[in-house]
Formats: C-alpha cells, structure tokens, sequence
C-alpha cells in the first residue's frame, strides 16, 4: 500500500488516495488465557467487503478446571467483533458486532477425568458452537436452513478420550476427531461478507464440518456444513479473543492463531480545528483520528519556525489526538509536514513539495517570482494566500502576452489560506503551445493585485 498524501491548508486538508487491496497472512502466534478473566484483541482491522476472511488455530483446552461442577466452569472465545466492541461476548443476547468461536464444557464434576479402562462410558465433554450473540446457542445456527431441533446437532459435542461402543461405530464418528481429541481441536472459522454490514460464518473442527439431524436417523448428517449470518460492520472487523471463568483458576491456550484476508485501507484522518492569531504566538490546533484499526504513530517529517507536540496515546487507540502547532517567529512563514500511521499500515502526510504547501497561514497576498526562469518547457509559479473575514478569498493568476492578450488561467477559484505553488507548462488555454518571448503573469485576490514577468525559452 503506497502512502496516502494529505494537503494541509488553515482550515481545510484535501485527501489523494491511491493505493490497491490485497491478500495479507498474519501468524499471530500463540496467545495463553488465564483467570478468572482474561482478553484482549490484534489491533490490525480487516475488511471482509474487499475478501472473505480465513481464522485459523488450535484450541487447547487442557487448562480448564471441572474439578467442582457448577461451582467452577468457564468460557472461553476467539473471533471477529466490530472495532469498539468490547473483546468478551461483544453484544449479549442481540446481535450486531460480528461472530466467535465459543467454548462449554460438560458441568459434571470430573467430567475430563478418564473414563473407566476397558468400559468407556457415554460422556461427552467439550462444547464448540459459533456465537454472534452472548448468552445464545445453536438455535442461531441457520444455514444452508434454520435446523427444526437445535439440540439435535453434529460435531457440537467432543469426547477427549475413548468412547463407547455405540458411539464408535457411529459412521459419524471419527477418532481424534470427535473423540480421542485429548482436548486439542483444530479450529478454522471461514468468514464471508454478503453485504456492508452482513455476513456468513462457517466453523471446522479438526477438519470436520458441523450440521444438524432431521429425519432421526444418527448415522447420517443432513443439514451440513451448518453455519449462521452474522451483521457488524464489515469493513472494520478485529480479531479479539477472551477466557471467562469463576470458582477456579482456569487457562486455555490458542495456539498458531493466523488470519488470512483483506487489510482494511482506509487512512486516518487529520483536520485543523482551532487557530488562534495570537497575541502572543499564533496557535493552530489539528486533530488526527483512526477509527478503523486506531493510530499506531505520529512521526514529523519536516518543519520549519514551529514547535510541535502532541496529547500522549496508546497504540491502538481511536480516540482523536490532538496536535499543537506554535510559530516561534509570528512574522515568518511556517510549515509542518507530519507522517500519520494506523495499525493496519495506511498513513497520511502533509506534503510541502509537491502541488500545495501545507502551512501557517501567511500574514499577506503575495506573489513570487516564478522558478525556473527563464524557463523551458515548465516553470512553477508561488503565491500566497492571507486570512480573509470569510477564511476563504477568491483568486485568479493568469498569464499575459505583451499586447495584454489573456493566454492561460491557471487559477480562478475561491482559496483557503496558505502557500500554492501551480505549474505552467508553455501552453494557452486551447492546450496548443505558445511561442517563445517574454509573458506577464497576474493575480488578483479581492483588493490584491501584483504582476510579475517571466522568460519562455525556445
């Protein structure tokens, strides 16, 4: 992605965007959860709208306690929400905010224990389900069709050690699959956007796809793969994960947590919001704000006669910073050029080369000799532009043949305060090229005239 370029002027910053969207893999590693209570997020921000959205990871539940049954359980979620949700249950009982991978485990007190040797027993002990809202359960499922028995469901409950034979034979059943897991599960969450702000989710679990029974027979699987729609903004969705728990200590662990789509790309944005004229310094105050993956860094490129500080931040945050700029000489011109950078990668810049200089408004109108000159086939013309009681004045330069003939207007528009810098290129106002000799260019803003001369060289 190719820096995003800003122009400041007094009261206004013009945008250029230019860049293109790709794929981006993260390996974000292993992340240990313990409590208690326990989350926490990636700061990056991915846009499902621009490609779908692949998580992946294993899930090592071996931490959780069923040592006390009712008296000690916990959850645990790994997912997307909606930037400035919350990283546990992001909404409860409505949806909203996006999807998550939930964990449960069975309430019966040992229920991890092994079972017996030789006489396994019909114990089920983990519990996987997607959630878009806290609090709800597999009655949210509802694709490819809302199933008719929730409860009558595949690949929801796991058995971390042998099962009985009624269950092993189970064509449905797999070893190290649905059971034999020892509590280690392969978890892969495909996420696609159908809309702005709706999407569908589908969950593996070591390899398998979830579905629903519906014609009583439980050596076949008809509702599959079973996943759900989910709503949020699409375009700004983190990943977060979390760990609930109480009567206990509990942990759990995701291990090799990589995600794998579309980095959002929208810039952070970066106004002026006050100036103060002083006395005794001339004051400006900018705001930069990312509300998408947050602001990462705020670097000055360049300045000239100002000091420059800013209100302290986190990394991450999407708060508005504030920016102060004080001229140290009032009676000299001033210019900044700040570098501003969001989590996801995407900065903006104030730029002071190339079109126009972003700065502290100068004290009058005034036009500058043009460079170079004499001059061929280009040459760029300065001017400034002073604070007017409308903030904005109404400029025209245009360029003269001797005889007083008009040949180009390069400017004829209402302008903010500021220093321009315009190109002319040799050429009248039909595109067509002008003979070499001597020109006169002027500019007229309100009560201000100046005309200066220049050199085509042929």
């Amino acid at each position: 992605m190719r820096p995003l370029m800003i122009i400041l002027a007094l009261f206004t910053i013009l945008i250029f965007c230019t860049g293109i969207l790709f794929a981006t893999v993260i390996n974000y590693g292993n992340v240990t959860l313990t409590g208690g209570y326990q989350a926490g997020n990636f700061y990056e921000a991915w846009d499902l709208t621009a490609g779908d959205l692949v998580i992946s990871f294993t899930y090592d539940a071996n931490g959780l306690v069923d040592d006390f049954g009712g008296s000690a359980h916990a959850w645990s979620q790994l997912g997307i929400r909606e930037v400035g949700y919350g990283n546990f249950n992001p909404t409860w009982d409505v949806e909203g905010a996006g999807v998550w991978f939930t964990s449960d485990y069975d309430w019966t007190v040992d229920t991890f224990d092994p079972d017996p040797p030789g006489s396994p027993i019909l114990d089920l002990d983990d519990k996987m389900i997607l959630q878009k809202a806290g609090g709800h359960g597999e009655s949210d499922y509802n694709l490819p069709s809302p199933p008719p028995n929730p409860g009558a469901n595949h690949r929801v409950w796991f058995d971390r050690d042998s099962v009985d034979q009624w269950q092993a034979q189970n064509p449905l059943a797999v070893d190290g699959g649905t059971y034999n897991t020892n509590g280690i599960y392969d978890i892969v969450i495909t996420l696609h956007a159908t809309g702005p702000t709706s999407g569908t989710a589908y969950m593996s679990i070591n390899g398998l796809d979830q579905g629903f029974e519906t014609d009583g027979d439980w050596t076949t699987m008809e509702l599959t793969p079973a996943g759900m729609t989910f709503t949020g903004d699409m375009s700004k969705m983190q990943v977060f994960y979390g760990l609930y728990g109480y009567g206990a200590t509990h942990s759990v662990t995701f291990n090799n947590i990589t995600v794998e789509g579309t980095l959002e790309s929208v810039p952070p944005t970066c106004q002026l919001v006050s100036y103060d004229p002083g006395p005794p310094q001339v004051i400006y105050i900018g705001e930069v704000k990312d509300s998408e993956s947050g602001l990462a860094s705020i670097t000055v490129v360049q300045s000239t006669n100002l000091t420059i500080s800013w209100t302290s931040f986190t990394p991450g945050t999407t708060d508005p910073v504030t920016v102060t700029l004080t001229k140290i000489d009032n009676n000299q011109p001033g210019w900044v050029v700040l570098e501003v950078t969001d989590m996801a990668g995407n900065s903006i810049m104030c730029d002071p080369v190339y079109t126009t200089l972003s700065n502290i408004a100068p004290e009058r109108f005034e036009l500058l000799q043009n460079y170079p000159n004499p001059f061929n086939p280009t040459t760029t013309i300065h001017f400034k532009v002073a604070p007017t009681i409308n903030n904005t004045a109404n400029v025209s330069l245009k360029i003269y043949d001797l005889s007083g003939r008009e040949v180009k207007t390069l400017v004829n528009e209402p302008m903010q305060p500021g220093e321009y810098a315009v190109e002319w290129d040799g050429t009248n106002n039909s595109g067509e090229a002008v003979a070499g000799g001597v020109y006169i260019y002027r500019m007229v803003a309100g009560k201000f005239a100046a005309t200066r001369k220049m050199i085509l060289m042929k």
